[in-house]
């Protein structure tokens, strides 16, 4: 079975309130700059689309970058149905650096000097391009807004301080929008404030890894107006291992009763040298889960991005970021002891169903020991779990 990015219908956006404020965000024109922010699942990727539909179907010169080569995969496959073409949607990287014939070292970004001199030389002002849409904007550095907004009549930006999971060269949403409102006075700042994606048990687990200074992710209106909207589900599983073979046969049959899109995060990519726990890198689990026999893609930065996805992904928390799992599975949480943005950002990827595993033989490196015990429900690995009456082979 393949993997299928969700994207709610225009008809289901009508009928709420912040859905119907969506949809202004989706066909208002009238600003030079926009920044849209809002938490993990509030509708900051989906305007974006959905703008970007609008526009290539009139005929606009539009193009969206993001950060993500798996999001520009998922967009790009929602794109083709409402039947624009995949090029306009790409990383930031690949179409700064096909545009410009050079490179762009993230780690060490160009000066805005340096940006114009590319751009001017490659004439982009005179090509008429209406709009430049970014994604997870939060992650390019200042420079991208000081410098790009003078060649497009508008910027559209989706970001939020909360995920950003690269803050040694992000840019602040503050930065962001002093940037865009100091192009022009047709400047627009949207809020969106409601999440569609996690339920009330999945948002009041994760936000316990971002500190509470943070009162984005720690608005308790959030909260509200999922429980307000219904949106419930079972408690994340906080599932318990001394030894690894336990963990992994308590893995396999999760996966086997897994429903939808599953997504298995890790906070590394590639298998490190100094290997000393299983379940923190996508090539290990990676070749784990397909020795249990299912059929897996995997990606991190250092891998080739795949052409499709099955519905089993193995990827890192960072290149997770924008997408959304019907269930989310973390093999092993204990990596970092101080409160990361990462987890949050893992565990905000699921719909539906999450699972976390907790290694007891290093308790040293454990993020969730003083979580609220109410916010998850604990169980060793050890115990009995059963498949579901579709996975039994008769």
């Amino acid at each position: 079975m393949p993997f299928e990015f969700h994207l709610p219908s225009l008809e289901e956006m009508r009928a709420t309130p912040d859905g119907i404020e969506m949809l202004r965000m989706i066909d208002d024109d009238n600003f030079r700059g926009a920044l849209v922010t809002g938490c993990p699942g509030s509708g900051k990727t989906t305007v974006s689309i959905y703008r970007l539909v609008r526009l290539n179907n009139q005929a606009h010169k539009v193009r969206l970058v993001t950060y993500q080569n798996m999001l520009v995969l998922a967009i790009q496959n929602l794109a083709n149905v409402q039947r624009v073409p995949a090029h306009r949607v790409s990383t930031f990287h690949r179409w700064y650096c096909r545009l410009i014939d050079g490179g762009f070292d993230t780690d060490s970004p160009p000066t805005a000097q340096e940006m114009v001199t590319a751009l001017d030389d490659k004439d982009l002002a005179n090509q008429d391009m209406v709009e430049l849409l970014i994604d997870e904007g939060q992650d390019l550095p200042p420079c991208v807004y000081d410098v790009l907004p003078r060649y497009f009549q508008r910027i559209f930006v989706g970001a939020d301080n909360g995920q950003q999971v690269h803050p040694c060269h992000g840019a602040q949403m503050e930065q962001i929008e002093q940037s865009l409102r100091s192009r022009s006075n047709q400047y627009r700042r949207f809020t969106l404030g409601r999440n569609f994606r996690n339920t009330y048990e999945t948002y009041r687990f994760a936000r316990q890894f971002i500190p509470k200074t943070n009162r984005v992710a720690w608005d308790e209106a959030i909260l509200e107006r999922l429980l307000h909207a219904n949106r419930r589900g079972p408690i994340p599983t906080v599932v318990t291992y001394q030894n690894v073979e336990s963990r992994n046969a308590h893995l396999q049959v999760t996966l086997q009763n897994a429903e939808g899109n599953v997504a298995i995060l890790c906070p590394l990519g590639p298998l490190p040298r100094n290997f000393n726990h299983s379940g923190e890198s996508v090539d290990e689990v990676h070749r784990l889960i397909e020795n249990m026999g299912f059929s897996v893609s995997k990606y991190h930065s250092q891998a080739d991005v795949p052409r499709e996805l099955h519905r089993y992904v193995v990827t890192t928390f960072k290149s997770a970021k924008g997408m959304e799992f019907d269930t989310v599975i973390i093999p092993r949480i204990n990596f970092f002891k101080e409160i990361s943005k990462e987890w949050f950002v893992a565990c905000t990827r699921a719909r539906n169903q999450l699972f976390v595993y907790r290694d007891l033989s290093v308790p040293q490196c454990d993020p969730i020991e003083e979580f609220e015990i109410d916010t998850f429900d604990s169980q060793p690995a050890e115990t009995h779990i059963t498949l579901t009456e579709d996975d039994i082979s008769f």
